[in-house]
């Protein structure tokens, strides 16, 4: 029964003025542009179809064995502001919120006992971590956090190309300032590789009283949303009333059959109990505390149990190299110092060429006499 209509109306739930006038998320416009480019189409395409496969073929026991650990690469694109100022945000604000993804995500957020009774049953624990990177793309160390002194007049052209870490091996987080009140955006799995991560408006990065921002998304779920993106996940209301039926819920909409179809998005800290689709078999209310939807970072309280499955099928499918990443591993460098022979005269060989090959490749050459010493290798 629609009996709170107007309600979701004071929301702007049906007002495109009312959603232009508050922040909200860029990803989906973000990925459209890149769509444009038909092998980015084609690679996303396929990229969600290896996820539903391997939803469909996952075992009764589900996806969520062992503890993923995901490094974070946090790059700080500023206009020269001291550090603490601005873009060029503290230490501690990136800390805060490497502490809420972490929380947010293994279900051990404080306001969890908050998600209404009816929903209780499937909030869950997706079981993946995050870590500050350790370790740069070359194995020197890295506090996980580069600044950067940068102009730009096209952030995903000119700044991501540069600056990125491989992705296979790092969660790239750009933090700058995004015009036109979005939040943040990200690239959603099967996007190239020089745009891959997450960027997050300065304002918004991390919580309370490490994040100094006088606003209604200080407490960090910004990136809890954004890397839900990253993860393979979409807006809980995508698409509006589709997938009302067990047959259809993980063919439409956000393909998640625990999370009940909403008209739109919710924005703000809305009265619960409203419900503006109906599902065939178990109607549920709308789930504006989820972490995928619009809400204010204190009305955002839990992932279900299918969205936390498909955030480790991505990561067994288009994301899987990630899990093997070194990044957040104290590594301890080691020397190596070796000969070369010609085999045939059993000499030495002068100026040879050697590679070896490690967590990072180093390529050294011989001496006269066809020794070699190469230092900095990690194994």
């Amino acid at each position: 029964m629609k009996k709170i209509l107007i309600i979701c109306l004071v929301f702007g739930l049906s007002s495109a003025s009312a959603q232009q006038s508050v922040p909200s998320c860029g990803t989906t416009e973000y990925m459209q542009q890149l769509r444009q480019d038909p092998n980015v189409a084609a690679s996303v395409d396929e990229a969600e179809a290896r996820v539903k496969a391997f939803l469909r073929d996952m075992p009764s026991s589900g996806s969520r064995s062992g503890i993923v650990r995901i490094p974070v690469i946090f790059h700080v694109i500023h206009s020269g502001e001291p550090i603490g100022n601005g873009k060029n945000i503290s230490d501690a604000q990136i800390l805060s919120q490497i502490e809420v993804l972490n929380e947010d995500y293994r279900k051990l957020n404080s306001d969890i006992n908050l998600v209404p009774g009816v929903f209780t049953g499937s909030t869950a624990d997706s079981r993946i971590e995050f870590c500050l990177a350790k370790n740069d793309p070359s194995g020197n160390p890295t506090t996980g956090i580069e600044r950067l002194n940068r102009s730009f007049t096209n952030f995903d052209t000119q700044i991501k190309p540069v600056t990125y870490w491989d992705p296979t091996q790092y969660l790239n987080i750009w933090v700058t300032s995004l015009a036109n009140n979005k939040l943040g955006y990200a690239t959603q799995p099967g996007g190239p590789d020089n745009q891959d991560g997450v960027v997050i408006d300065y304002r918004y990065v991390g919580r309370s009283p490490s994040n100094p921002f006088n606003n209604n998304y200080n407490l960090g779920r910004t990136a809890t949303h954004e890397v839900g993106h990253w993860l393979g996940l979409f807006h809980n209301f995508e698409g509006g009333c589709v997938g009302t039926t067990p047959s259809s819920c993980a063919l439409e909409g956000d393909y998640i059959c625990d999370t009940p179809p909403e008209s739109s998005e919710y924005y703000g800290c809305p009265v619960f109990g409203a419900n503006t689709c109906t599902e065939s078999v178990n109607d549920q209310p709308d789930m504006f505390m989820n972490f995928m939807d619009y809400c204010y970072d204190r009305c955002l309280h839990m992932f279900t149990a299918g969205q936390a499955d498909r955030m480790r099928a991505v990561l067994q499918t288009s994301r899987l190299s990630i899990q093997n990443s070194l990044a957040c591993t104290d590594l301890t460098p080691i020397s190596y110092s070796g000969m070369v022979y010609d085999m045939r005269s059993n000499q030495p060989v002068a100026n040879a060429k050697v590679l070896l090959d490690g967590v990072v490749d180093v390529e050294v050459s011989t001496n006269g006499a066809g020794q070699f010493t190469a230092g900095n290798l990690y194994a």
